[in-house]
């Protein structure tokens, strides 16, 4: 394959200089895809700056609201998108990625959005596409350490106090679309239709998952109850399931059509969000995956608010209970928007409840609930909007 020889460069913060000069793409928009020509762009020396916060704070407008007909506004005046969104597993830290390679950290505790805490800035200035938290675990005392792939192929743990870098591993040609984590590995995909599985003690590369996908690949996931389980989903329309141990796709889905972060596992479900009209919205049952493949026992697509067409999907996630599930995107009229749905488990194929939140002109990118499933989060483009909703 020709991605076994991709370079893969792991550099300690203390080593690697933000005044290297890098060959990237430079990106109008990760998640469609759309890019411009190589472009050389010369780094500058990231140092912090309080000036650089006070004025991101004015930046930013706020609306507090309680209920499933009300949400939380954050609202940035810059021209550039927000492309995901994560919670810090004690639930203290909401993290948004934006479109000019920043990261703005909110403290999430009471809901307190009146501010940004910390503000993570790669001097490459291109979009910050995925976000995660890395999970508490044994192998490390820091419990503030935050994942950020980048389009330059840059994939950067974060220290979010210090807002200091502590490793930096670049994958060569490659944007980073995707990223996940467990306490033993973290793993990457992007437009390469390959999944890079590092070890998450010693940061080194373990194992590339490439024999499956034929295009971009826009979501990885872990099996939340098996570390060596990975499900992926992209522009080919399939969902694979990985076995890292043994390097093979086990199992596949033919018919999802992923365009974002919309993959999500709870127990025994899959839920998929596709890029499509119609049948959108998919849960599937991972015991009756078979060799043949399987049909969704869950089927829907919705319409928005403001318009008569139906949403194509870019981000879908189940609460972290299973009580709930999302799912966002973009239509044919250009609104975003988000619906909640119940998720009741003894009849998963009943749609209990929904709302609408809707977003003009302004594309859903990503959302993700917080661990305690108190809140909601969303992030999309256009109107440079991150809302947070009250479950």
């Amino acid at each position: 394959m020709p991605y076994k020889n991709t370079k893969i460069d792991l550099i300690d913060s203390d080593s690697y200089s933000d005044d290297d000069d890098l060959n990237v793409l430079e990106v109008n928009n990760p998640i469609t895809g759309q890019y411009k020509a190589q472009k050389k762009i010369k780094n500058n020396k990231n140092v912090f700056n309080n000036n650089k916060l006070q004025k991101l704070h004015k930046r930013i407008e706020f609306n507090v609201h309680k209920n499933h007909q009300e949400n939380n506004d954050i609202k940035q005046e810059d021209s550039y998108d927000m492309y995901s969104c994560c919670y810090s597993p004690n639930d203290e830290y909401l993290a948004i990625g934006n479109g000019n390679g920043s990261i703005s950290i909110f403290s999430s505790y009471n809901n307190q959005y009146d501010k940004c805490l910390y503000y993570l800035s790669d001097t490459n200035n291109l979009p910050t596409t995925c976000v995660k938290f890395r999970p508490y675990s044994s192998i490390s005392d820091n419990k503030n350490v935050l994942l950020a792939g980048y389009s330059s192929g840059n994939l950067i743990y974060w220290h979010i106090q210090s807002q200091k870098k502590i490793y930096n591993i670049h994958e060569e040609n490659n944007q980073i679309l995707s990223i996940d984590c467990n306490e033993k590995y973290f793993a990457t995909a992007g437009t390469q239709p390959i999944i890079r599985i590092y070890d998450e003690y010693t940061k080194k590369l373990l194992i590339e998952l490439d024999k499956s996908h034929s295009s971009r690949i826009y979501s990885i996931k872990f099996d939340p109850n098996n570390s060596h389980i990975i499900y992926s989903g992209g522009w080919d329309n399939t969902i694979q399931i990985w076995d890292i141990r043994t390097g093979l796709s086990t199992k596949s889905i033919y018919g999802p059509h992923i365009c974002g972060d919309s993959l999500s596992v709870h127990e025994n479900k899959l839920l998929t969000g596709s890029y499509r009209p119609d049948n959108s919205i998919e849960i599937w049952d991972l015991r009756k995956i078979s060799a043949h493949g399987t049909e969704p026992i869950y089927q829907t697509d919705f319409k928005a608010k403001f318009s008569s067409s139906k949403q194509m999907i870019y981000a879908a996630s189940f609460s972290k209970d299973g009580k709930y599930f999302a799912a966002g995107g973009y239509d044919a009229d250009k609104i975003g928007e988000i619906r909640l749905f119940n998720h009741l488990e003894q009849d998963v194929n009943k749609q209990v409840d929904y709302m609408n939140i809707g977003t003009k002109k302004s594309a859903i990118y990503s959302l993700v609930f917080n661990h305690s499933t108190t809140q909601l989060a969303t992030v999309g483009g256009n109107q440079h909007i991150a809302k947070v909703l009250l479950v």
